[in-house]
């Protein structure tokens, strides 16, 4: 399958918060393609970057910084305007 194929492509995402003087890396460089009708599950430990995860991939971390691609419908998510980006999530 080519990568224009994917219902989301994830590409090197990463998330960074920055705690006072500290900068705390939740999500490190993922990766990740899932092709329409697939069932992906994330499962980890408690603290594991898991709900970053889901909430970088939609636009939805505030206080933090988000790099790297996520491709839905070869639509780069994290380029989109707010706007736009709500009637993605609905």
């Amino acid at each position: 399958m080519t990568d224009n194929q994917y219902l989301l492509d994830i590409k090197d995402l990463s998330i960074v918060y920055n705690s006072g003087e500290e900068k705390v890396t939740a999500v490190d460089n993922v990766l990740l393609k899932i092709e329409k009708g697939e069932t992906l599950g994330i499962i980890g430990e408690s603290g594991s970057g898991k709900s970053s995860l889901a909430l970088g991939i939609m636009g939805l971390i505030r206080k933090g910084k988000i790099t790297g691609k996520v491709l839905y419908k070869n639509q780069n998510l994290l380029k989109l305007s707010e706007k736009t980006l709500r009637k993605y999530r609905w």
